[in-house]
């Protein structure tokens, strides 16, 4: 079974040289993305739960 996608990513140009000077040798551009969207997504998981942490105290 195949997982699901996410849709294609349209950026800038510079955007794109970016990502291509800090992927590894054979490295894909999809590991790059994947790997910023677990850390956003932790990112704001920890946000939530600051501010469910925070709203508890008022």
């Amino acid at each position: 079974m195949k997982s699901p996608s996410f849709p294609s990513l349209r950026v800038e140009p510079e955007l794109r040289r970016s990502a291509e000077q800090v992927l590894r040798k054979g490295e894909a551009h999809s590991a790059v993305i994947e790997s910023s969207l677990r850390t956003n997504i932790e990112r704001g998981l920890t946000r939530n739960e600051f501010v469910k942490a925070k709203q508890k105290v008022l």
